[in-house]
């Protein structure tokens, strides 16, 4: 199904050195909710992993493109510390 079609998703981009995650929704917040679910999906198998709650991010960044680097970056550290 087209991207266009599709509300929102992400999908991992396969690379020799690393990996990317393309990732869309209908407005910003939903494509970082998907940028963070597919970050998430590399880390660990979804389907094993329970959902303990919310945490509040705050993240100052002068682009969206700054914002999603910084972002991904907290959610990182928020994985491995916990």
């Amino acid at each position: 199904m087209p991207k266009s079609i599709m509300a929102e998703g992400f999908h991992i981009l396969e690379h020799p050195a690393d990996l990317g995650i393309e990732a869309w929704g209908e407005s910003f917040g939903q494509a970082l909710r998907q940028a963070i679910k597919g970050l998430s999906s590399v880390i660990a198998e979804p389907s094993t992993v329970g959902h303990s709650g919310k945490r509040a991010i705050e993240i100052d960044a002068g682009d969206s493109e700054q914002l999603l680097v910084r972002l991904l970056s907290e959610v990182l550290f928020c994985l491995d510390a916990e």
